[in-house]
């Protein structure tokens, strides 16, 4: 797995191995009760082709490690969900009712991942993102975790 820095909020994709690793040499539990919070906020990225019910990390998928710049000020989901798309060749389906329409989004960035710059416009949106094994993505509501 390829990870770099970049100039954002750390992406539960990219925080997520740090978090691990943290645990790994006893870090403080307060850092990773802060990670462990972030990463419910954001979408998980699951497989489409998991049997129903059952829950399948598909943050590995090429697709969603292109890399593309973003300069969006001040647009709404919808419209950076729709640059994503464009700027990394990709496709991705979802209900525009699932998405909230009064958030303003601004996201400028030189070189992001697709998965960052998503957890970035999807924070706290409560979707998840649907990998197809061909690459398409969908944005489902994220179902309640069982506990």
């Amino acid at each position: 797995m390829r990870c770099r820095a970049v100039s954002v909020s750390m992406s539960v994709l990219v925080f997520a191995p740090v978090v691990s690793v943290a645990l790994a040499v006893g870090a403080p539990s307060v850092g990773s009760a802060q990670a462990v919070a972030l990463a419910s906020r954001g979408p998980r990225f699951l497989a489409a082709w998991a049997e129903p019910g059952r829950v399948v990390d598909a943050s590995n998928a090429a697709v969603l490690w292109r890399r593309i710049a973003l300069d969006l000020a001040g647009v709404t989901v919808d419209e950076a969900l729709k640059e994503i798309t464009r700027l990394a060749d990709l496709e991705i389906s979802y209900n525009r009712t699932l998405l909230p329409t009064a958030r303003a989004i601004s996201l400028q960035v030189r070189e992001i991942s697709v998965a960052a710059a998503l957890t970035e416009v999807l924070l706290e949106v409560g979707v998840d993102v649907a990998v197809a094994r061909g690459g398409h993505l969908a944005l489902v509501k994220r179902m309640a975790e069982a506990s």
